[in-house]
């Protein structure tokens, strides 16, 4: 009987292993030493064994269906025995057997080992085993199981390997075997194959589906994890390793560091291009242990040079047992190196090896290693930052089907979204810290600004610097704006995020529409026309070139708005527009369409208009529509489908701009806090058209929010005509206008408007017609009120026709176009005033003293109208100097009629209405904290109460009593512009004040003083030494022990504003925290200060 311990003995005979013997010399040695054939091996051995191990069949369990085949095979052929055999390397193994006895042979003395190396599926026949000369001396033949009769069909595979064979045996020899017994054994054979291909495919799907779950798994645990915390990337890829391990059935994964390596292109000195990785030798973990730096140069242009030693790759993660990490320790030497860098450059998607791994990953792995799958894991910048490593020293287990090495790609992608997702929240971290630290920044000098302007409009200032100074208001409010719109959507992004501070969401305010149309259009044309003129600057001190003068950049601007007028088109609303919205929103809007329409319209008209929809709204809500149309250039269709709202996406790419102004636009519209939505109408070389449509919480008409209404004031204007002069109607943009202004003056206030230009109304409306007002004033005919209507600031010569007519005792008033409702009522009311003066016979005097003691002794209404003609409106008065005359109050009579009063004249006081329109949408608030209960918690001690436009304070420290002296306040501000504005302010208001440079300076300050002494401290919240809110933690502890202190009583602590840029809600729940009574953003309306004084008592 054979012994299945002899075949160690029969190889150890044979001479296939050794070396510089041909294959038939080998052959008949062997066959001299043991007396029979060794079956040679195939041409195609490796490839076939690698077929064999794809099965994952060998050294399994034994299946009923394989044995099922072989009985009924050897009913079938009526053989004693019959098995199904694999062949693998060394050896024979029987996944099925009868009659043998014997789970395997050595292969060397197998008759199956001959059987793979027949051509195709034709069976192997041995009549008689003893008459053959291969197999005449073979152990299984002169042994048990006696083998005469030998009959074998190759298993073989779709693509062709013979991996073993299904073979009936019998101990008496036989003498035939016929075709049709070939032809069936070849069919049980078929049958074995197709039962393997089962076998593999059951596996496989067990494989597949413990994969699927595993990255499953993974993915919701990296999805979950909380990436803030220092070690999460630690824990993904220790979870990673872990999963790869029981997943593949492996011995041990490994994730590697190699994120110092970098990707170059290099040439050889042939000049031939080439790509390798090149990693730092003094990067962070080599300490500079490897020697000098080779140059530049010589790595740039010569392979040689390129690679030298660098540091260890760190593992990230493991799952392992029984390694020796001191030796993953080492450094990788330059043959390493460039063994590294070939493997990434000839494998980025991975390689499974067999048996023997490139010299680079050696020392990280057991000598005796079987597989090692390597895959690199790439990141979005084509660079390497790590790579993934399972490998196993078990001889019976085999990788390689290739979904092992997409299994490790798919876990590298998983790690690579973690990464991903962690340094994406680091930059929105770091996007927070910046835009609180530049919010601050911007606040801080546009507080300054605002301040100072506020200030500079409580002194007398003549009309142009009037006018300066609004626009310094406007513009420094749109600023403003617009930072808090950034922020804004700052939040709004952030909240998104499951783990990030919840902020409070985008609070509506209220906004007067026409106010909002009016400014926002007046600051586009300013922005317009300061562009084509090259500078700001030029805008309002022009050149003092002459029109015709080609070069002038006036000339060459005024020209421009002579073709292009930009006409404010409001639609009448009798109960107002005073409506809650999202204004910053709103504005960035608008701002941005008007801007588009300006930019691409050469010759016509931009109307913006405002509109109450028809369509149903909710209870206390309308329908707003808001329309900018233009004769521009229009939109292609294929943009205009597919192209409009993309970010970055430019029409015209050499246009300028960054093409972000409709998709801004598109955002916000769409966004919660304004929820409409934006229609696009457009015809290439006709125009534009593009609505805004939104639904607006309207305001009661009593609410104290709603300032003037235009619509509300008609009773008062009916005793007029009025003239439009200048008007060209062929010009379609100049028609607009016409009917626009014609539709206010008839349909809003019911004023008769002349169409005749011979009849001339008591009022002339007249745009930009110089010569008209020349021949006016040539003819000494200033018995009519003059609005003059100018695209142009600061234009000289329309300034020096206005003031030869108001030096002849006219009155005229200029309108920077675009205007609107607001800005010609005003103008027309003072038109009005200067018509009732002259009905009640007083002669306008000339002299140029009189003017200024005329204006100061106007009645409070005009002086308000006097003011607001460049302050307020876009209006201009004559500056000091011209002729005016002595002006009366108005008032009504029970019949209705105007009658005129002497007044005593009034002292200089601040106009109310120079800054009325800013301070409705000034965005300074007194942010009410993130964990305290809203203003309206019924009985809550800790509820706010509001303050001005939206600002709130803590409701304990509002007081009903007022005092009768002055207040006692502590400035603690680190920036002097913004001490001095407040020192100002506080000086005028007659309020006792100290300064204090920083935190530090403040404590000392508050501390020098007799307790109880200061009644109000605003401090600044980012200051050097201390910030505000240790400043404000140090002053109340001040308090708390002078409280505790029997010699200095109780008495009533500070109120404490922080008075900063700082906007987060963070930065405001450390304010409360440490102990302020309320918190104002920068920039702050100083009237926001004054309501804040009043609730706290003074005057």
């Amino acid at each position: 009987m054979y012994d299945p311990a002899q075949s160690s003995t029969y190889a150890a005979l044979s001479l296939a292993g050794i070396p510089g013997l041909d294959r038939r010399t080998k052959e008949e040695k062997e066959y001299t030493a043991l007396g029979f054939l060794v079956p040679p091996q195939p041409p195609d051995e490796e490839e076939r064994r690698k077929a064999l191990y794809r099965f994952n069949v060998m050294h399994t369990a034994r299946d009923v269906n394989f044995d099922r085949i072989a009985h009924l095979s050897k009913l079938v052929f009526k053989t004693k025995m019959v098995y199904i055999s694999l062949v693998d390397a060394a050896e024979q193994w029987f996944k099925a057997e009868s009659g043998l006895g014997m789970p395997s042979v050595a292969r060397d003395m197998s008759f199956c080992g001959h059987c793979i190396l027949q051509r195709g599926d034709e069976p192997m026949i041995v009549l008689d085993a003893t008459r053959d000369w291969r197999f005449q001396r073979n152990p299984l033949v002169t042994d048990g199981p006696h083998i005469r009769f030998y009959a074998g069909a190759p298993l073989r595979t779709h693509d062709g390997h013979n991996i073993g064979s299904l073979c009936v045996i019998d101990d008496v020899p036989w003498t035939e075997f016929t075709p049709r017994q070939r032809h069936t054994l070849k069919e049980f054979a078929a049958i074995v194959m197709r039962e393997l291909e089962l076998w593999r495919d059951k596996i496989q799907l067990r494989i597949r589906d413990r994969i699927q779950t595993s990255m499953e798994h993974f993915t919701r645990e990296c999805l979950e994890m909380d990436t803030n915390e220092p070690d999460s990337m630690n824990r993904v890829y220790d979870r990673a390793a872990k999963l790869v391990k029981r997943t593949l059935d492996v011995e041990g994964a490994l994730v590697l560091d190699i994120s110092h390596l970098e990707l170059m292109e290099v040439t050889d000195d042939a000049g031939k291009p080439s790509l390798l990785f090149h990693g730092d030798p003094y990067g962070p973990a080599s300490n500079g242990m490897f020697g000098p730096p080779t140059t530049h140069s010589s790595t740039i242009l010569h392979r040689k040079f390129e690679f030298g030693p660098i540091p260890a790759l760190p593992v990230l993660g493991s799952a392992e047992h029984g390694v020796d990490a001191a030796q993953r320790g080492r450094g990788l030497t330059a043959t390493e190196h460039a063994k590294l860098s070939d493997f990434l450059v000839s494998y980025p998607d991975g390689k499974i090896y067999e048996g023997l791994v490139p010299l680079c990953f050696r020392h990280l792995l057991p000598n005796n290693i079987q597989y090692a799958m390597i895959v690199p894991v790439w990141s979005i910048d084509k660079n390497c930052f790590v790579l993934l490593l399972a490998y196993t020293t078990d001889l019976s287990k085999h990788y390689l089907e290739g979904y092992e090495l997409q299994y490790l790609r798919a876990i590298g992608v998983i790690i690579l979204s973690s990464m991903l997702k962690r340094r994406m929240q680091l930059a929105d971290k770091a996007k927070s810290h910046f835009i609180s630290n530049i919010s601050h920044e911007l606040r801080t000098p546009l507080h300054g600004i605002l301040a100072a302007a506020e200030l500079l409009g409580d002194t007398r200032l003549s009309g142009t610097q009037s006018s300066f100074l609004h626009t310094v208001q406007a513009c420094a409010t749109s600023l403003v704006e617009t930072v808090n719109h950034v922020l804004d959507f700052t939040k709004l992004n952030g909240a998104k995020n499951a783990h990030a501070q919840p902020e409070q969401p985008i609070r509506h305010g209220h906004m007067d529409l026409i106010t909002l149309v009016e400014e926002t259009t007046e600051n586009c044309v300013i922005g317009q026309q300061a562009r084509a003129m090259g500078e700001i600057g030029s805008v309002y001190a022009p050149s003092a070139l002459a029109d015709d003068d080609s070069s002038n950049p006036a000339a060459l601007t005024r020209r421009k708005w002579a073709r292009v007028e930009t006409v404010v088109d409001i639609g009448l609303r009798r109960k107002g527009w005073n409506v809650l919205i999202e204004r910053g929103g709103i504005r960035r809007v608008l701002t941005n369409l008007i801007g588009n329409s300006l930019k691409f319209t050469q010759d016509g008209y931009v109307q913006v208009s405002l509109r109450e929809s028809q369509e149903p709204a909710g209870k206390g809500m309308i329908r707003v529509e808001l329309v900018v149309t233009d004769t521009g250039k229009g939109i292609s269709k294929d943009f205009l489908k597919n192209q409009l709202f993309h970010p970055f996406s430019q029409e015209n790419p050499m246009q300028s701009g960054t093409g972000l102004g409709l998709a801004i636009v598109n955002s916000i519209v769409r966004s919660e806090s304004v929820n409409g939505k934006v229609d696009v109408w457009s015809v290439e070389g006709q125009g534009t058209d593009i609505k805004v449509s939104f639904d607006a919480e309207v305001l009661p008409t009593d609410d104290s929010r709603c300032g003037d209404n235009p619509a509300a004031e008609l009773d008062i204007l009916g005793s007029a005509s009025v003239s439009l002069i200048g008007f060209d109607l062929e010009h379609r943009g100049q028609a607009l206008a016409h009917e626009v202004i014609r539709t206010y003056l008839r349909d809003w206030w019911d004023f008769d408007v002349k169409t005749n230009g011979n009849d001339l109304g008591n009022i002339l409306i007249v745009n930009e017609d110089m010569v008209f007002i020349r021949e006016l004033v040539r003819q000494r005919d200033v018995t009519r009120p003059v609005i003059m209507l100018s695209a142009i600031r600061g234009d000289q010569k329309i300034t020096a026709v206005c003031d030869a007519y108001e030096r002849m005792g006219g009155l005229i008033a200029v309108v920077f176009k675009p205007g609107g409702p607001t800005r010609l009522l005003k103008a027309l009311k003072l038109c009005l005033n200067d018509l009732d003066v002259r009905r009640r016979g007083h002669v306008p005097r000339s002299t140029s003293e009189n003017f200024i003691h005329g204006v100061e002794s106007l009645p409070r209404e005009a002086r308000d109208f006097a003011a607001v003609l460049g302050s307020g409106s876009g209006l201009r008065m004559r500056p000091p100097g011209s002729a005016a005359r002595p002006a009366f109050a108005r008032s009504r009579t029970d019949s209705g009629d105007l009658r005129l009063e002497g007044r005593p004249p009034p002292p200089p006081a601040r106009p109310e209405s120079s800054l009325s329109n800013e301070d409705k949408y000034m965005p300074t608030t007194i942010e009410q904290r993130e964990d305290a209960p809203a203003a309206d918690s019924p009985g809550s001690p800790q509820s706010m109460v509001s303050i001005g436009n939206g600002g709130v304070m803590v409701r304990s420290a509002v007081t009903s009593a007022t005092s009768m002296r002055k207040a006692r306040v502590l400035v603690i501000e680190d920036n002097p512009i913004n001490r001095r504005v407040l020192g100002s302010y506080l000086s005028k208001r007659g309020h006792h004040y100290f300064e204090a440079v920083d935190g530090q300076d403040g404590v000392e300050r508050f501390n020098d003083q007799p307790p109880w002494y200061f009644d109000v401290i605003l401090v600044d919240m980012s200051m050097p030494r201390l910030d505000g809110v240790e400043t404000t933690t140090e002053i109340r502890r001040s308090e708390a022990e002078r409280r505790r202190s029997p010699s200095e009583g109780a008495g009533k602590a500070s109120t404490i504003f922080a008075l900063t840029g700082l906007a987060t809600a963070e930065d405001k729940r450390r304010a409360f925290n440490a102990g302020v009574d309320g918190y104002l953003v920068k920039p702050v309306s100083l009237k926001s200060l004054d309501e804040v004084f009043a609730n706290l008592g003074f005057a």
